[in-house]
């Protein structure tokens, strides 16, 4: 049953005033509307009867009426009797609509009364004497209906408490009213005549039972009040919830970093103009039309020279999308704005936008910002991707025309940043939502006009090749009005006939096809008097023709700006004013971030008012904003290009070599004069999280504008130098001796550390080009290795400079020794790292998804791409190191190859399945079958869309692609062999090698699918192969252990010309060097060892550690890559002297290690290869003794409790006691299987040791046997990260992170260099002992670090 629904308030079915929005809430939550009451009608329910005079009367009460009011009944003229059967009918049908109220209510008493009251009612027969008593009755009824029963009924599911506990209150008490008529009813109903004494009182009593009632509950509120105010509480709760969920939504949106000065219509001083009226009509309809033809490509690009107004173009065309509402965003570039030319900006800028237009977007967005908030600040990649793909996708927006306008690109600060933002762009328009467009505008500049010659799918136009009568009639529409509105403007009087035609034709003919002529002519010709307008024109009308439009293009130009420099300082301008003009206006021109004038003032030692003098009369070319915290800067980079390289007035020309210099060496005064230890009073801080708010925010609090641009951007001043002075050498050297860390720091603060790395690796090379410093070379050099080995932890908070970076410092660098005194509160390394920096450059942890499988060098060098066990794809920048891109292919990475032109990468995995990848935009383009098995190799044949892949399914396939499909061409079958490598020759032809478990290595001409040669000198499946880049030799790796030169000039098919012999475990990898053909490394995943080998010699030349799935030369041949098992990937300088090992480490895993108890000695035990214990003094971290005797790995190691004798328990089924002084051994103990665990009695006389299944106890004195035995043994050891001594505690986190700290109040205090791969932990006072899986022993004091926590 349902029942119409009632309006809550006093007036039935009348909307308050204040009841929500119910379109409103929908808006603000998906759902059923917040307004509605939430007990609904069942589908088939019976409708609710209303009382009305329209209601239907149930069949007893009619059946009733009409026998009682029939024409035969003598009583129906009766006008009494009349109106007592009138008052009586009412009173059925009012208790007959009551009783089927309350079926289905919990209250079955009050049904029962009702029941019994309208039994008798219809039974009686009574004269008038009754008729009020019965109106009575109708009338409480009906109130008690009203006001209650159908509330209730419709609301049961949705009472607040008090409010249920109150109606059921009334209809008990209606249930108690009824006791007297339930016992008349089961005496019997003969009666139809009420006793007109006792049943009329008793009648009475009943409707005043109910009055009572009613105004009872009404005294505690009124039930449709309450219910509406419970109604309204909870739906103002949804609101207030929805609302905080869009507030949250809103400020994560809100949050976005962002350009607020990029946007068309964000009216920065400067911004480009709108088309004049009737101009540029040809170039805008071009581009409307490609808006809305959805058969179009989705990016267009206006390409143009500097001032032939691409930018005016471009701001019309955002107004009119606008207009439209078909503008998603806009970013207008300008070196004017430092947040306008950043182009890590962009992409949140336009998602910002994208999410003012349109509320749906803004909610999915601020969905994905809820999950990760840093994505505002990550790669471009993934903020084009998660920040406008991704939500566009899932948002209504995407069925929708969209446009988005990117103008001025050459204008942004980066070139790289400028290529790769483009090549995304370019790269994701095929997976743009369908209506999104992209309108691009720049210069020609080559880096971008590669990349869009690249690009077929794409629209352009090039503006100054528009046939100039167009261009030359729309620039005289625009002079024209402008010059005739200028005098009103100004409020200056001019001749009668202003503009004259011949004038306005010859300023026209000196515009060219160049707006921003035209527009500074504007500019020159408006300024104030002394001069009129008329004046300022014959200025310009009297300069000289152009003589050949196409040889020099900017003449004009370039004379225009000459008239408003002279116009400004005339002939006879004093020399100070001139220079001052070239130092500041020079600083405007060339500073790559614009600066506030106070701090420009700072910046150039010149005050802000005479900035102001000596831009006063150049407001045509330069914006002079008069607020001190507002940046000069130029109206059109075609100034700067002037002044930089074609102005020929010496007074005006800006020399960029001598500027560059000057700003290079100001830039260093600043910082040499401002940078110290903790300069922005961060204390210790360590950020946790990747956008580091806090560090910046204490950055901006503490370091002016030009000191952080001086600590971003001194290195680009000096590296544009091509010659250097004793001047630059001697501040370069006092920067780097003093304030190098102290940089750093800053460079932490301001999240750039990874910039840090470009910059400083810059300066060295530098150094090294142009200055025979040697000095300066090794502090640049270090300085270069220190933060590409430390950028990690730097990153999280500059006190890891010291902490995390200069405590593993080499010592014998010079940085070292320079900087050593600022180690205090930092922990202090005794044994453990090397004196010199190692050929390692840096190692990075991929992060926990599993063991590398692969690596591949880009054919450029800009990238390098690794592969894991995990299905997962990164590729790194070869510079920073920094992923640039992840994605995965389903199952383990067995092999990854790069195309020959880079922008492509192929990968193949354990289901023998190729995929072909769009670097850029990670978007898998092309996925190839064909192979049964996995696939463990793939090559590239260069210059070619074609490679060839091997498989263990004894295959190996040819293919061809493009961007769209890819075929099989061939197939080259090795029998039952599995196929292991596979590699084309460097030359570009067809032939190509190919490795298989047969142990054979075949020779292809894969054009026929024939074998030329076959070489049979490996005794073991052949893992790998690497051709010599002279293509005269290539190496083999084998399961043999060994690696084979073969000659591939020679006649012989099967004799190797040398065997390499030095590896104890398969190779999976060898690599030549491609700029010498007599060097090449090796390495497996089984051995803990990779070598460098010279061929020619056959001898290792060096070995670097670690367990190698993969090595890669970068294509210089300066440096290579190495993937390993453990997860990470290792740098390598491939011209460094070979790293020395340390004679006191061990050579291969460090099994145990402990303390004595007094914690003044340390034992460390070595692996299966080395089989050694080495004892130290904690004290010193010095090595003392190295006790041999072992067979196998020594897997236990206990002290005496008075620290003179040491036990070990080894592999090889005995424990060994040692005396610690001498070194020697003391007792040997047998034992029927492994020792896995030894241990000393508290007597120091007895040694407990245990097996897998015994333990055993030993008196040694008599070591022959032991003294007991007992069947079962106590837990294993745990390898804990975690130590406890003397009340601190200290223990190793992710990323080798230390915490240390009295009871819980750990704190971070440094980390250990990735390059350690932890094997072993132990801590005791102040000595803590890490070990590596590589045999090294790390020592480290924590004294100094204790400092910290003492109150």
């Amino acid at each position: 049953m349902c029942f119409p629904r009632i309006s809550f308030s006093f007036k039935k079915a009348k909307k308050r005033d204040d009841a929500p929005d119910v379109q409103l809430l929908e808006t603000l939550e998906s759902g059923a509307a917040i307004g509605e009451q939430a007990a609904l009608p069942t589908s088939g329910a019976e409708p609710l009867p209303t009382g009305n005079e329209n209601s239907p009367v149930p069949s007893h009460a009619a059946n009733d009426s009409a026998v009682e009011a029939t024409e035969d009944d003598p009583a129906a003229s009766d006008p009494g009797r009349g109106a007592w059967r009138t008052a009586k009918a009412a009173a059925i049908t009012a208790l007959s609509l009551a009783e089927k109220i309350l079926d289905g209510l919990p209250v079955p008493g009050a049904k029962g009364t009702i029941g019994a009251v309208l039994l008798i009612i219809q039974k009686i027969d009574k004269a008038s004497a009754n008729v009020e008593t019965l109106k009575t009755l109708e009338s409480q009824v009906n109130q008690l209906r009203d006001k209650a029963l159908i509330p209730f009924h419709d609301n049961q599911q949705n009472l607040p408490d008090d409010l249920r506990k109150d109606l059921e209150d009334l209809l008990n008490t209606l249930d108690k009213l009824g006791q007297v008529w339930i016992s008349r009813r089961n005496r019997g109903t003969g009666r139809r005549i009420l006793d007109s004494t006792e049943d009329d009182l008793d009648l009475q009593d009943f409707n005043e039972g109910i009055r009572r009632a009613i105004a009872q509950f009404e005294f505690s509120g009124s039930i449709q009040l309450r219910l509406t105010q419970n109604q309204h509480t909870k739906d103002l709760t949804k609101i207030s919830v929805a609302v905080n969920a869009i507030e949250i939504r809103s400020s994560s949106v809100n949050n976005l970093p962002r350009a607020n000065e990029a946007s068309f219509s964000s009216g920065r001083i400067g911004a480009p103009s709108l088309c004049f009226a009737g101009t540029r009509e040809t170039i805008l309809k071009t581009v409307q039309d490609w808006l809305v033809d959805k058969t179009r490509p989705n990016v267009f690009w206006l390409n143009g020279l500097a001032g032939i107004g691409k930018s005016t173009i471009a701001m019309t065309l955002s107004k009119n999308a606008h207009e439209l509402e078909l503008l998603g965003g806009s970013f207008f570039f300008s070196r004017g704005d430092k947040a306008s030319s950043d182009p890590g900006l962009v992409f949140p800028t336009l998602a910002f936008q994208l999410a003012q237009y349109d509320s749906d977007f803004k909610q999915t967005l601020g969905n994905v910002l809820d999950n990760n908030p840093s994505y505002g600040y990550d790669s471009a990649q993934i903020q084009l991707d998660k920040l406008i793909i991704s939500p566009l996708r899932d948002s209504q927006l995407r069925r929708k025309s969209l446009l988005f306008v990117i103008d001025a690109l050459d204008e942004c600060s980066h070139k790289e940043k400028t290529v790769e933002l483009l090549q995304l762009i370019l790269a994701y328009s095929n997976r743009f939502p369908s209506g999104l467009r992209v309108f691009i505008t720049s210069r020609p500049e080559n880096h971008i006009r590669s990349i869009f010659n690249q690009e077929h799918n794409v629209d352009k136009i090039v503006l100054h090749d528009i046939e100039a009568s167009i261009v030359r009639n729309d620039i005289y529409l625009y002079l024209k009005e402008e010059l005739t509105r200028l005098p009103k403007r100004l409020a200056v009087r001019v001749g009668p006939n202003w503009p004259k035609e011949d004038d306005l034709q010859a300023l026209v003919e000196k515009s060219g096809r160049f707006f921003i002529y035209a527009a500074t002519a504007l500019k020159f010709v408006s300024k104030d008097p002394p001069r009129t307008p008329q004046r300022h024109l014959d200025i310009l009308l009297g300069l000289r023709q152009v003589t050949n439009d196409k040889l020099l293009p900017y003449r004009d130009l370039d004379t225009l700006y000459l008239a408003v420099l002279r116009n400004a300082y005339p002939e006879d301008t004093e020399e100070e004013n001139a220079e001052r003009f070239r130092w500041v206006v020079g600083c405007i021109v060339l500073l790559l971030d614009p600066l506030p004038r106070d701090a420009l003032g700072r910046f150039t030692l010149t005050d802000p008012d005479d900035i102001s003098d000596t831009l006063y009369h150049l407001h045509s070319v330069i914006i002079c904003p008069t607020s001190l915290k507002e940046a000069p800067h130029i109206y059109h980079p075609s100034f700067r290009d002037f002044l930089t390289e074609r102005c020929e007035d010496r007074m005006f020309a800006v020399v960029r070599a001598e500027q560059e210099r000057r700003l290079l060496l100001r830039c260093l005064d600043l910082m040499m004069e401002t940078l110290t230890r903790d300069v922005a009073h961060v204390g210790n801080y360590w950020d946790d999280v990747s956008d580091s708010k806090h560090l910046k925010d204490a950055a901006d609090r503490t370091l002016t504008p030009e000191i952080q641009y001086s600590c971003l951007h001194w290195a680009t001043h000096l590296v544009y130098l091509k010659e250097s002075d004793d001047e630059i050498l001697t501040r370069l050297n006092s920067f780097a001796s003093d304030h190098l860390l102290h940089w750093f720091e800053v460079m932490s603060l301001l999240s750039a550390t990874p910039l840090a790395v470009f910059i400083i690796q810059d300066v060295h090379r530098w150094v090294v080009a142009f200055t025979s410093n040697e000095r300066l070379k090794s502090l640049c050099y270090d300085g270069y290795r220190f933060i590409l080995s430390y950028q990690v932890p730097i990153a999280k908070g500059p006190s890891q400079v010291y902490r995390s970076a200069l405590a593993f410092t080499p010592k014998e660098t010079l940085l070292y020794k320079m900087y050593q005194q600022e180690l205090h509160n930092c922990l202090h390394v005794l044994h453990g790292v090397g004196p010199r920096w190692s050929p390692r450059l840096t190692t990075v942890q991929c992060g926990w998804g599993g063991s590398l499988t692969s690596v591949t060098y880009s054919p450029t060098g800009q990238y390098f791409a690794t592969g894991t066990s995990s299905s997962r794809i990164s590729v790194w920048d070869a510079t920073s190191y920094d992923k640039v891109v992840s994605f995965d292919h389903d199952g383990e990475i067995y092999a990854l190859c790069f195309t020959p032109d880079g922008h492509h990468l192929l990968s193949a995995n354990s289901n023998g399945v190729i995929c072909i990848w769009d670097i850029i935009s990670s978007t898998a383009i092309l996925s190839l079958d064909g192979h049964s098995a996995p696939i463990h190799s793939l090559s590239a044949r260069p210059k070619t869309s074609i490679f060839a892949s091997a498989s263990v399914d004894a295959t190996v396939r040819i293919w061809n692609w493009n961007i769209t499909s890819g075929s099989q061409i061939a197939l080259l079958p090795h029998g039952q062999a599995a196929v292991f490598s596979v590699v084309f020759f460097p030359d570009g032809s067809f032939h190509l090698l190919s490795g298989a478990a047969d142990k054979q290595i075949r020779l292809w001409d894969a054009e026929r699918s024939t074998v030329l040669r076959i070489f049979k000198g490996n005794t073991g499946p052949i893992r790998t192969l690497s051709i010599s880049a002279d293509g005269l030799q290539f190496a083999s790796g084998s399961d043999d252990n060994s690696i084979r030169i073969f000659s591939l000039s020679g006649e012989s098919d099967n004799d190797a010309i040398s065997t390499l012999k030095g590896h104890t475990k398969p190779i999976h990898s060898v690599a030549f060097s491609p700029i010498n053909s007599s060097q090449l490394v090796s390495g497996g995943p089984d051995e803990y060892m990779t070598c460098g080998w010279d061929i020619n010699s056959q001898n290792v030349v060096a070995t670097f550690r670690g367990k190698i799935a993969g090595i890669a030369y970068a294509p210089d041949g300066r440096t290579f890559i190495s993937a390993h098992t453990d997860g990470t990937y290792r740098i390598w300088d491939a011209m460094a002297t070979p790293e020395a090992k340390d004679p006191a480490d061990h050579t291969d895993f460090v099994h145990a290690l402990t303390f004595s108890l007094d914690g003044r000695l340390i034992a460390t035990a070595g692996g299966h290869v080395e089989r050694s214990v080495k004892i130290w003094d904690a004290i010193a971290g010095k090595h003392l003794h190295t006790l041999l005797g072992h067979d196998w790995a020594v897997y236990s190691l206990s002290f005496s409790p008075d620290g003179s004798k040491l036990a070990s328990g080894s592999g090889d089924y005995t424990a060994r006691v040692w005396d610690v002084e001498s070194g020697t051994g003391v007792a040997v103990l047998h034992h029927p299987s492994y020792v896995k665990h030894i241990d000393f009695h508290e007597d120091g006389r007895q040694v407990v040791s245990q097996t897998d299944e015994m333990t055993y106890i030993w008196d040694l004195e008599h070591p022959e046997i032991p003294t007991d035995t007992k069947v079962g043994v106590g837990p294993d050891p745990t390898n804990s990260m975690y130590g406890l001594s003397e009340g601190f505690s200290i223990y190793m986190g992710e990323a080798h992170w230390l915490f240390m700290g009295p009871g819980s109040d750990e704190r971070p205090v440094g980390a250990v260099p990735e390059e350690f791969r932890v094997c072993g932990f132990v801590f005791h006072s102040d000595r803590l002992v890490v070990a590596d899986v590589s045999g090294s022993v790390l020592i480290l004091d924590t004294s100094r670090l204790k400092k910290e926590f003492q109150v």
